[in-house]
């Protein structure tokens, strides 16, 4: 149903039918999950992004606890998936981050996770090559940048037997150029996630398993304004200060 032309995910309403911005929206029954009443409303914001993950993480398939893992990029996808690889049992995780401000954000997290340029990788990865060592590298990587060039870049960072999922939303006409033969000799595995088919009751009930320890607003970057204020929250979520923002209505 998620690749049906005419129904399934094409008639979700806010994505591909209208009333995701409205006032009041009247919608089928079947897309509405109730809340329960152990769920705040602060945390309940999280459902949408979080059922959008799990698609990721079914995607990945079945990794080991003890797998090396990659996440490029901190916006709040990444703090999200972080949270939720932690709360999985993954404790060799690696964030990727270019901008200063977003690296220090996610390392008040404390997740013990390292948060690392993408640079530093690069040098790691070239110094392997060089001596040669096919050890190095992950056995997941996930895309949260979204940019082409972060991705063609990750690939080469892939050990052998890894998946490379595919989960930021790059420009239509975009293009990234990669080693063919890699994919064969590494057995390299490459998929993509879109957005959230059938995981939103799981969502849910992880947001209820997650909220106490993970999913705090001053962890996670989040900041809630005023409705009237939106010009602020988008100008303040472009600095790089904040990962989300929530508004309170």
């Amino acid at each position: 149903p998620n690749f049906c032309p005419v129904g399934g995910l094409n008639s979700a309403i806010g994505f591909w039918r209208s009333g995701g911005w409205a006032h009041f929206c009247r919608v089928p029954a079947s897309q509405v999950h109730p809340i329960p009443t152990q769920i705040t409303l602060e945390a309940a914001v999280f459902v949408q992004p979080i059922s959008c993950i799990l698609r990721g993480w079914d995607q990945l398939g079945s990794l080991p606890t003890d797998a090396d893992i990659l996440i490029c990029g901190t916006g709040i996808i990444g703090l999200l998936f972080a949270s939720i690889a932690h709360f999985k049992g993954y404790r060799r995780v690696i964030l990727t981050q270019k901008s200063e401000r977003r690296r220090a954000l996610t390392s008040g997290m404390k997740l013990g996770y390292n948060v690392v340029h993408p640079e530093s990788l690069e040098i790691l990865y070239k110094r392997a090559i060089t001596n040669k060592d096919v050890n190095w590298g992950f056995d997941a990587i996930i895309d949260c940048t979204g940019s082409p060039e972060a991705i063609q870049q990750a690939f080469n960072w892939l050990r052998r037997g890894a998946t490379f999922c595919v989960f930021g939303c790059c420009p239509k006409t975009s293009e990234i150029k990669i080693n063919s033969f890699d994919i064969v000799f590494k057995e390299i595995k490459i998929v993509g996630s879109l957005i959230n088919p059938f995981t939103f009751a799981r969502a849910i009930q992880l947001v209820q398993d997650m909220a106490k320890d993970y999913l705090g607003y001053k962890k996670l970057g989040v900041e809630m304004f005023k409705l009237e204020d939106y010009a602020q929250a988008l100008s303040t979520l472009k600095s790089g200060k904040i990962s989300k923002a929530v508004f309170e209505i």
